[in-house]
């Protein structure tokens, strides 16, 4: 939803003059108590800002979007987001309406997201690191498709983490491109031609979201394995080719990427990456995913790697919230296969992100804009400091 960077205890905070739109909403709280505090980043359809209730001093975020954009996206994905709200790892929606020519919703606020904490740990995680982010992100997906929509946009900016109790929980946000999701419908748009636009992220979105075809749930799982495939190895194949234009680029990608073997994807990582992205891409149509056996697969490895995963139950049929989240708090076993430099690299990847999560003292460990300035937000006030 918003790009941002973890801040660090050594980094000052510095004041904020409020903008003129920010100073007209100010003297007319939206839906009379919701006031702007700072922007926070700005996407394809709508603008995020950091704002206060000033009925119980809550910090939230409020996401606008212009009227004139029409078709709304904003109003859909409010919809979506309802759908989910006793559901773990979705940010809870406060409200949806109108302010004046805006319409905006307000929700919950969260923390650093995956690409925030990836960028501080010097692009590149380790291996616990990547399996831990990904045993949580295929709970959500399933969560997600079982309820009948497709997110079409996975990528590290759309994982955000929560804040304060909820400070280890994966979030998956944005909906901007979300669809609704039925066999028969996949059906009925793989008849008609594709449309010519990419429709996701160039980098991480699935060969059919390239072509403008009609996707489904096995697509999020594709572009799942790209993330991953990011995380562990840093770089992806597709990255830094020369084109003219956008067009040039998504076009140069998606060759790229039809003409990378998952073997070249994944390699120098375990055989279970690779395995992974074959047993994705031969998914047949319309045939629902095996999220348990994807989890286990890699739950197997993390206990030959030695790391330490929570554990699951079932219940009506769908994987439910871990008993015990641990994710991203990191334990370290000795390897003596290990090189003693392989095991320090490993320690500090660890280290690094789990510093950036557990920093206590500021409740908002992220903001970024064409501006450097920051804002701290701390509970129940807010601080501006220079």
């Amino acid at each position: 939803m918003f790009k941002g960077e973890v801040i660090m205890p050594a980094q000052r905070f510095v004041s904020l003059s409020m903008d003129p739109f920010m100073e007209k909403l100010y003297d007319r709280p939206i839906n009379g108590k919701y006031v702007l505090i700072q922007r926070l980043g700005k996407g394809g359809f709508g603008v995020v800002y950091l704002a206060k209730d000033i009925g119980n001093d809550q910090a939230l975020a409020l996401k606008l979007e212009h009227h004139s954009v029409d078709p709304s996206f904003l109003e859909e994905e409010a919809r979506k987001y309802e759908a989910f709200q006793d559901a773990v790892g979705f940010p809870k929606v406060y409200w949806f309406g109108w302010h004046d020519d805006f319409r905006v919703m307000a929700f919950e606020l969260l923390g650093p997201t995956l690409e925030d904490l990836f960028a501080y740990c010097g692009h590149r995680f380790s291996l616990k690191t990547t399996l831990l982010i990904v045993d949580q992100i295929l709970v959500r997906l399933e969560r997600l498709h079982f309820g009948g929509v497709i997110h079409r946009d996975i990528k590290p900016q759309n994982f955000l983490l929560g804040t304060g109790t909820n400070g280890s929980v994966i979030y998956v946000t944005d909906f901007g491109l979300a669809d609704e999701y039925t066999i028969s419908r996949v059906k009925a748009e793989e008849e008609t031609p594709p449309r010519s636009h990419l429709v996701g992220t160039a980098r991480f979105a699935s060969i059919r979201g390239h072509q403008g075809q009609a996707q489904s749930p096995k697509d999020d799982l594709e572009s799942l394995g790209y993330m991953m495939a990011f995380f562990a190895r840093g770089r992806l194949p597709w990255q830094g080719l020369q084109a003219h234009g956008r067009g040039e680029k998504n076009r140069a990608v998606m060759e790229k990427k039809m003409a990378t073997s998952v073997e070249q994807l994944c390699e120098e990582l375990p055989e279970e990456f690779a395995q992974y992205m074959q047993e994705v891409k031969d998914i047949p149509d319309g045939v629902r995913p095996h999220y348990d056996e994807l989890r286990h697969k890699f739950r197997r490895l993390a206990v030959r790697e030695g790391v330490s995963t929570p554990t699951t139950r079932r219940k009506k049929n769908v994987i439910s919230e871990f008993d015990s989240l641990k994710v991203l708090t990191f334990h370290y076993t000795e390897d003596p296969a290990q090189s003693e430099n392989e095991r320090q690299r490993e320690q500090a990847f660890d280290d690094d992100i789990a510093r950036a999560i557990r920093y206590k003292d500021v409740e908002l460990k992220l903001v970024r804009n064409s501006d450097p300035a920051t804002v701290a937000v701390t509970p129940g006030k807010f601080v501006m400091n220079s």
